[in-house]
């Protein structure tokens, strides 16, 4: 009998069986396979669990470890566990993995309006900032919200990490990628665009090729076609800097300093004046936009040029992120404080009443 017709016996999830190492266990296969036949005849609680290397089969089927390496857990702390010879060993659980699973099943966050993963249905009255309602009481989020998001920032590198990250969040939440962050500007250079460009395809295999056992905060997403990405935006600036320099080329005399081109280029969507959006009132999340004629714009542009992982609503998420674009909830505390930098910046901003209207 196949192991995962034994597992789909026992109903536990029929994936198991695709994670288990079978080198692992090969010496301990008539230990394992007949308790797991007999489990489908005689109650759970009365079958012996044996032991292979340094886990036992209830180990697996409680989701823990498989081929010692962790699964999900359902918090971070350290447990004890007897074997056989009814020792005690000790295990950490990590607080990045995934919930065990229940049979409760919850509704997925879908909301594509906003760059945070949350239900368009959601509403964001709450007894703190608005975007509670998401962050969730996660300090790590909460401080990014409060400090960075909305907030102006300028500079080739801040503009490329910016963008590399908001790329690398296609399909995850943005929590996911904030706590990985540090792991982005190690793998990347600090995002130091000539470095980044100077990347092969042998760093890529490298990256990808990170061990499953590296805490999870601590590496980028194992995605090839978004590390390769990164790299290949890296050309990209350099080659906007290359077509800046040919554009001087007559002032043989001046010393051009060409590394805030692609700063340049960026706000120029916007005619380097923040647009503020007058018009959403925060009461669905669902009504923030996602998009915009600028956004559209520049993805449009961006793509022309050669950059991946810029669609749309990819650089809507980071104009909103760098400042470009204001979306706090008219009259909120985030909102007023926001008009408050904005009315001291020498180059003004735009104010926009109607999702409509592109005029200021």
């Amino acid at each position: 009998m196949r192991l995962s017709h034994l597992l789909a016996a026992l109903g536990r999830p029929v994936w198991l069986h695709h994670l288990v190492s079978f080198r692992a266990i090969s010496k301990t296969t008539a230990a394992f396979v007949r308790p797991i036949s007999l489990a489908t005849k005689l109650p759970y609680s009365v079958i012996p669990p044996p032991t292979f290397g340094a886990f036992s089969y209830l180990d697996i089927f409680n989701c823990k470890y498989i081929s010692n390496v962790l699964v999900s857990t359902a918090s971070m702390s350290t447990k004890t566990r007897p074997t056989r010879a009814g020792a005690k060993r000790t295990f950490t659980t990590d607080e990045d993995s995934p919930p065990t699973r229940t049979t409760k099943k919850t509704k997925k966050s879908t909301n594509k309006k906003s760059s945070t993963k949350i239900n368009d249905n959601s509403s964001t009255t709450s007894d703190g900032p608005w975007y509670t309602v998401f962050t969730k009481g996660d300090e790590q989020y909460t401080d990014y919200m409060k400090n960075e998001w909305g907030f102006e920032k300028r500079g080739d590198e801040a503009m490329f990490e910016k963008l590399s990250l908001e790329g690398a969040q296609a399909g995850l939440s943005w929590l996911t990628i904030l706590r990985k962050r540090e792991a982005y500007r190690t793998t990347f250079f600090n995002f130091d665009v000539d470095k980044v460009a100077a990347m092969t395809s042998q760093d890529v295999q490298d990256i990808l090729a990170t061990p499953n056992s590296v805490y999870t905060r601590n590496v980028v997403v194992k995605h090839r076609g978004k590390v390769e990405a990164v790299i290949n935006n890296a050309k990209c600036i350099q080659q906007l800097r290359q077509e800046a320099k040919d554009s001087v080329k007559k002032r043989l005399d001046r010393s051009e300093n060409f590394h805030g081109v692609f700063d340049e280029y960026l706000w120029s969507f916007v005619d380097n004046r923040p647009i503020v959006n007058g018009y959403w009132d925060g009461k669905n999340l669902s009504d923030c936009p996602s998009t915009s004629q600028e956004s559209d714009a520049m993805s449009k542009a961006l793509r022309k040029k050669g950059f991946k992982f810029v669609g749309a609503t990819t650089c809507y998420s980071m104009m909103q992120a760098i400042g470009m674009v204001i979306d706090h909830p008219v009259d909120s505390p985030e909102y007023i404080e926001a008009l408050k930098r904005l009315e001291q910046r020498p180059m003004g901003y735009q104010m926009r009443q109607d999702e409509k209207n592109s005029d200021p």
